[in-house]
């Protein structure tokens, strides 16, 4: 919403958004409405380990969207988070402010393996690849995220790119899988995903 990327949902994003504020900082955390558009920018992202198709690991048990942890960060571009905090507090006449993050990686999964089919589609042909995550988007279902979805550990350096994507043909010890490489907001350092998103289709042999 800070960025107003296109959706087909856009009369549905809320005017508005809960703010934990401190009228008093002895006292307990109390919730008010505020301006979706003022709102403090806070970047929420899961944390994933690399797919079970890339890395090789067998897992047991359900592997769903869950997120092992989350990367947050607050961030406001002109300014500091602490000097918007500052402000918002001095707006609204209050000791402390605290932005509300929000994540639902059920539909951020969906997301990505949307993206990634759709990226490998268009580059390579719809019959260059068996694809992996095509259940998933059709149906809906992140049973087996766990499997086709994941990411690095480790922060990558942040990029003078907003996003990025690409093909990675090194991480996967499978060489059969194809890997696509997301980035969002790579501008702030956000966290690095990858997809299997299928298999190299075989060539017909000639003779």
């Amino acid at each position: 919403m800070y960025f107003d990327f296109p959706t087909r949902r856009q009369k549905e994003r809320p005017k508005t958004l809960r703010l934990k504020v401190k009228y008093n900082l002895e006292e307990d955390w109390s919730e008010v409405d505020y301006s979706q558009k003022d709102y403090p920018f806070l970047i929420t992202f899961p944390h994933y380990n690399l797919p079970n198709a890339i890395s090789g690991v067998v897992a047991d048990g359900v592997r769903d969207s869950a997120a092992r942890t989350f990367w947050i960060r607050g961030a406001n571009l002109g300014q500091t988070i602490e000097a918007r905090l500052q402000e918002i507090c001095q707006q609204l006449q209050v000791a402390a402010v605290m932005p509300i993050a929000n994540f639902h990686t059920h539909e951020f999964c969906l997301m990505l393996a949307k993206i990634a089919h759709a990226f490998a589609a268009a580059e390579l042909g719809v019959h260059a690849f068996q694809p992996l995550v095509t259940n998933m988007i059709v149906n809906a279902d992140t049973s087996s995220a766990a499997r086709y979805i994941g990411g690095l550990a480790a922060a990558e350096p942040l990029s003078r790119n907003l996003h990025e994507i690409s093909f990675d043909s090194k991480v996967s010890i499978n060489p059969e899988i194809i890997a696509v490489r997301i980035r969002l907001l790579a501008v702030f350092e956000a966290p690095t995903y990858y997809v299997a998103v299928g298999k190299r289709a075989l060539r017909p042999q000639t003779g």
